[in-house]
């Protein structure tokens, strides 16, 4: 299962996100699986799900940046800027 998230989410962190929501939806919907293929392949489809789940939610929280704008570049780095001294005022 680990492989299959991994693969799919290319990213570790999102790869333990949809593991353990495989776990959990797994577990959650045991009573759900009707025996007409190998628990393993059962098991490894909802596993691609949740995968692919992630994925989708991680596209959805992108923001793209277009760097060619000069007011949207400065904005950005306005943004980045206060980000780093608010961290380090933190400490």
């Amino acid at each position: 299962m680990w492989a299959v998230c991994l693969n799919i989410c290319s990213n570790p962190h999102d790869a333990e996100d949809a593991l353990q929501n495989t776990l959990v939806a797994a577990w959650q919907n045991l009573h759900k699986f009707r025996g007409e293929s190998k628990f393993s392949t059962w098991l490894h489809r909802v596993a691609a799900n949740n995968a692919l789940m992630v994925v989708r939610r991680r596209k959805a929280n992108t923001t793209i940046t277009d760097f060619t704008d000069p007011d949207e570049s400065a904005a950005l780095a306005a943004k980045t800027i206060a980000a780093v001294i608010d961290v380090l005022q933190a400490n």
